[in-house]
């Protein structure tokens, strides 16, 4: 009886121990993301989490202890907490620790600390070495939101202070790039503040820092392939081809072009520069026959027949396609739009010949191009 006994015992410890052992497995394939962020603007906290499977966002609700989540590790690289109604974000890597911690005021985000593993301790580092720098951005960014700048400097003034707080920040983050090349805390600071889209040399060459051991990483990978896109859709590079719908449903391609110029300009109705340039295309349109010239507006409107009944008063008729269907993301994602408006001249063999942010002086540098071609 007693031999009986110690044999089910004996089975009972051994099922015990494996059951502590597979929990042991199991927790260690997961990652544990923590956070205490206080003066939350709303509760709501959106995790989204990005990995070689792709992309996944989550939401969480944040209480007087915070939130926690756990996550495959093997299944993501990198956590990105937004907050304040997804207006601000702090990201995390998730590949280097079991836990990863984010603690700080939501009304200064980027001096919010990430904790759990050394990428994100240098981040961390790195912004309380240079709070100072945060603490005047965040300063001068909601006196010019709120339009209560102090009473001796004017709003031009603060903007000035803020584009010199930036720069500073740009410097400080290329310093951070060039003492640690092999961290891929550098690609962060590098996507977050060295992403120059109009001068996209400086950005390869601050990337070319980066030791070769982090260029299969996915962020790295990313960067590169922004630096690659941005270079494709510069003056003197061959403009990327398309094949989509204008808002009559009728196929419009890139090869429609060939043999005239082409003013390719990417709008959208609520936004007021593009409003103030369409009668500087209108008066292009005017200027420069349609057998020279032809003209391509990307709208961001998913409206296509208010777009129509618009037109029916329009003096100037030229293609265009709306955001219906994705035809226009498909184009701005194509050629790297960031900002609107935007306009690109294409010359008669597909090669942009101009990119320019505004309509207003268009004309002049048109004709003086379109006369030496």
């Amino acid at each position: 009886m007693m031999k009986s006994k110690y044999i089910v015992m004996s089975k009972w410890i051994s099922l015990v121990l494996l059951f502590t052992a597979f929990a042991a497995c199991k927790n260690s394939t997961e990652v544990q993301i923590d956070g205490k962020i206080s003066d939350l603007n709303s509760s709501t906290v959106y995790l989204m989490y990005e990995g070689e499977s792709g992309q996944q966002i989550d939401s969480v609700v944040a209480d007087k202890n915070g939130f926690k989540v756990n996550v495959p590790k093997d299944k993501y690289n990198r956590v990105t907490v937004l907050f304040n109604n997804k207006k601000d974000w702090v990201t995390g890597f998730l590949n280097q620790s079991d836990k990863v911690s984010f603690n700080g005021n939501a009304q200064e985000p980027e001096l919010i600390t990430v904790k759990g593993g050394s990428a994100n301790d240098l981040l961390s580092t790195f912004h309380k070495n240079n709070q100072a720098l945060f603490e005047e951005k965040q300063h001068l960014m909601t006196s010019i939101q709120t339009m209560q700048s102090d009473s001796t400097m004017s709003s031009s003034e603060n903007i000035m202070r803020l584009s010199n707080v930036i720069q500073n920040i740009r410097i400080k983050a290329a310093e951070f790039v060039q003492a640690h090349p092999d961290s891929e805390a550098s690609l962060l600071l590098i996507s977050n503040y060295l992403i120059d889209s109009e001068n996209i040399a400086k950005t390869e060459t601050i990337l070319a820092k980066i030791v070769p051991q982090l260029h299969d990483t996915e962020l790295y990978q990313e960067l590169d392939s922004y630096c690659k896109k941005v270079r494709s859709t510069m003056p003197g590079e061959k403009a990327p081809e398309f094949n989509v719908k204008d808002i009559y449903g009728k196929d419009i391609k890139s090869s429609d072009y060939k043999g005239k110029f082409l003013l390719l300009t990417f709008a959208a109705p609520w936004c007021e520069l593009c409003n103030e340039e369409y009668p500087y295309l209108e008066d292009i349109r005017k200027q420069i026959s349609v057998d020279s010239l032809a003209m391509l507006t990307i709208t961001l409107d998913d409206h296509p027949s208010q777009i129509i009944d618009s037109l029916k008063t329009s003096k100037a008729k030229w293609d265009i396609v709306a955001d219906s269907l994705g035809e226009a993301s498909a184009l701005i994602d194509l050629y790297n739009v960031n900002s609107i408006p935007l306009n690109y001249l294409i010359d008669k063999d597909g090669n942009i010949q101009l990119k320019s942010e505004t309509g207003f002086n268009l004309l002049p540098e048109l004709d003086s191009i379109m006369k030496i071609k």
